[in-house]
């Protein structure tokens, strides 16, 4: 039977804190309405399929944490469904700590940054470590150098998405052109309805 999100995220130790911190209450009441999810809703699935970058964690046998960061074009990481994804490993600074970590702890956790939208997600779950031609490849998931080592699959338990406090506000340069030239549209309309305008007051004062 497949555990509950919530069991997932708070541990004995996590739920002993929340009750010395005076927040259980305010806990409880999100479990029961069943905040915390372990199936991806539509929207998220296609949020995870537009980010070009997340951050992968995984632990040693013996509680070592360990963060890497993931990257490549838009659409490289392929959602199978609701509680599956996967994406190519592309070959790195050849440490190999994470697939170190993966062939004796496969626990892992994936972090979505949406940056211009102050929007995260969390995944927790297992992580499988497969070969390069385990699912073929689209032209997105294409290393822009170097070569695909692996396909690293994950399987979701649980999910988070909260609030976006403390979250700055950060642009890649595609992101940038894209609010500039918006930016430069509404001056253009801007400055038309502003002509019109002019115009229109003219015509009355020469009535």
């Amino acid at each position: 039977m497949q555990k509950k999100a919530s069991d997932i995220l708070f541990s004995k130790a996590v739920r002993k804190m929340q009750s010395e911190q005076g927040t259980d209450d305010f806990i409880n009441r999100l479990i029961e309405r069943e905040h915390w999810k372990n199936q991806l809703s539509e929207e998220q699935m296609q949020f995870i399929q537009s980010r070009d970058s997340f951050y992968l964690a995984t632990s040693s046998v013996d509680g070592m944490p360990y963060l890497q960061h993931r990257g490549g074009r838009k659409g490289f990481i392929t959602v199978s469904n609701t509680s599956s994804l996967w994406f190519p490993d592309y070959a790195g600074n050849r440490q190999y700590i994470t697939t170190g970590h993966l062939s004796e702890n496969n626990r892992a956790f994936l972090f979505f940054m949406d940056y211009p939208n102050q929007r995260r997600l969390k995944l927790w779950g297992t992580a499988s470590l497969l070969s390069e031609d385990a699912y073929p490849l689209s032209v997105a998931q294409q290393p822009k150098k170097g070569k695909v080592e692996r396909i690293l699959q994950f399987d979701i338990e649980a999910i988070d998405e909260n609030c976006r406090q403390h979250i700055q506000q950060r642009y890649t340069d595609e992101e940038y052109g894209e609010e500039l030239s918006l930016a430069k549209q509404k001056i253009i309309l801007l400055t038309k309805q502003l002509k019109q305008l002019e115009m229109a007051i003219d015509e009355e004062n020469r009535r």
